[in-house]
């Protein structure tokens, strides 16, 4: 196989839980053979996509940092943690996530 071929001449490993297949004007059984045979999960949707852990679709760009930043409000519930804790967590640990995702958009 053309890929383990590849990751033996450099030394490299696929991470499959990382890996997928995207293919759009294919048909789609070509598509999930293709997939199956790299052992890879396939998508034929934008919706799906993302480089840097970061949705390359607009209309979900910010639907995933707005959830992440909602789980880990809700994970600290059981911390107690006063107002002026919780208002530092939020600016230097939330803000973070959007300022990765704005910056990387920018490029």
């Amino acid at each position: 196989m053309v890929l383990k071929s590849y990751c033996r001449a450099l030394g490299a490993l696929i991470n499959d839980r990382k890996s997928s297949i995207y293919g759009w004007n294919v048909n789609q059984h070509s598509l999930k053979s293709i997939a199956h045979i790299l052992g890879f999960e396939c998508f034929a949707h934008w919706d799906n996509i993302k480089y840097l852990g970061l949705p390359l679709n607009n209309r979900t760009l910010w639907h995933d940092i707005i959830n992440k930043i909602k789980a880990k409000i809700i994970s600290w519930g059981g911390y107690w943690l006063t107002k002026g804790g919780k208002t530092i967590s939020l600016k230097s640990i939330l803000s973070a996530l959007p300022i990765y995702q704005a910056h990387s958009f920018l490029h």
